[in-house]
């Protein structure tokens, strides 16, 4: 048997991690225990880490789930939501779309693994979103006609963008003599 002497505070810290380890903890109850016991004793992810046996990163996963919105909190707290559901979400950055997609979660009962390819479309829509935008809009067909005759006159790609009332022509060059010869094809010196 193992006799030692621990003062206050050590007892508080050695009740607080045997807390902390059992298991039947929430996701938020360990990660709100984690944090007290940082701040109460003054320590570091890796000095919690050292003491729970768990890795650094386990506990930074851990505390994140602290960030997220307070639905998602109680979903996570009552069970409806893992873990890896919440380090999923903490990962998104936007508490709004996290609310949704957690409810959207426990509605169709989603895997971590089905959250984490929803977030991905989403990711991939948002990005794909500014492309559309700068696709150029149709011309009129007399425009397209008139772009393909500015085209063939100048020997060099011209684009127009606008309407039948206004609008902007863009001509290419390649090179100062290229500029040059457009110049000349423009004003009539051949």
């Amino acid at each position: 048997m193992l006799v030692a002497d621990y003062d206050e505070a050590q007892i508080h810290e050695v009740s607080l991690i045997e807390n902390i380890q059992r298991e039947n903890l929430n996701p938020i109850e360990e990660a709100a225990a984690i944090r007290f016991l940082m701040k109460q004793h003054d320590m570091t992810q890796e000095e919690v880490s050292s003491r729970l046996g768990k890795s650094r990163p386990a506990i930074a996963n851990a505390l994140r789930l602290l960030q997220l919105p307070e639905p998602v909190i109680e979903l996570l707290k009552n069970g409806a939501l893992s873990a890896g559901h919440g380090r999923t979400l903490a990962g998104l950055g936007d508490s709004t779309q996290a609310e949704q997609l957690a409810r959207e979660c426990v509605e169709r009962e989603y895997s971590v693994r089905t959250l984490e390819e929803k977030i991905k479309q989403l990711s991939e829509k948002k990005k794909a979103a500014p492309a559309a935008k700068k696709e150029k809009p149709a011309l009129p067909a007399e425009l397209a006609n008139l772009e393909e005759s500015f085209r063939e006159s100048l020997g060099t790609k011209v684009s127009l963008a606008g309407n039948n009332t206004r609008g902007k022509i863009t001509i290419e060059y390649f090179s100062r003599e290229d500029l040059e010869r457009v110049y000349e094809k423009m004003v009539g010196k051949e």
